[in-house]
């Protein structure tokens, strides 16, 4: 059975003072290297493929990962790199809303081609690692949207929340894609 184990970076400044990164390059800090730390420490899923989004704080917590589990990172992958939200990276949700009261955010990247980059990642898996255990470090607004496609909306953005350097799991079987788990902290306690 192919299996997909998605990880969500490590913490970042922005993701501790609530901004939306997006496509912008925010480095992990030293508690987001610490989690990813833990998380390599206590893994216990095995795999067979390592990925990450080009971004620096998902390339860096896949590096953590791949000393770790001895398995090398292939390479990075634009697909799974996060949502772009236009002109309201580096905002908070409230700074963005007092910004865009209309909710129209110029340059956020559309609904349909994040789900585009989604689906068309799983399929891209399903195809060139048939029967592997494949890790993939991404990014909240991504594997959100891979949760909406395989869940038929049932989980996903507005619905499913992701901690940082948590696993998502999705396994393929002949009916499809399922999910078989949500945001799920393996860290080992600190010592």
């Amino acid at each position: 059975m192919t299996t997909l184990l998605f990880v969500r970076h490590g913490e970042t400044d922005w993701n501790r003072q609530g901004r939306f990164q997006g496509s912008q390059d925010i480095p992990l800090n030293e508690d987001g290297r610490a989690q990813a730390r833990r998380l390599a420490a206590a893994w216990n899923e095995g795999g067979d493929v390592l990925v990450s989004s080009p971004l620096s704080r998902a390339r860096e917590t896949a590096e953590i990962l791949s000393a770790a589990l001895g398995l090398p990172l292939r390479n990075t992958d634009t697909r799974l790199a996060e949502r772009s939200y236009g002109a309201g990276e580096g905002l908070t949700m409230a700074e963005r809303n007092e910004r865009f009261n209309d909710g129209a955010v110029p340059g956020i990247e559309p609904p349909e081609a994040l789900r585009f980059r989604a689906l068309n990642f799983l399929e891209s898996v399903t195809l060139e690692h048939p029967g592997r255990r494949v890790v993939a470090v991404s990014h909240g607004g991504f594997i959100n949207a891979v949760l909406s496609l395989v869940s038929e909306g049932y989980l996903g953005s507005g619905k499913t929340f992701l901690g940082n350097a948590s696993v998502t799991t999705l396994a393929l079987s002949a009916s499809g894609w399922s999910v078989v788990s949500v945001g799920v902290s393996f860290e080992a306690p600190v010592l």
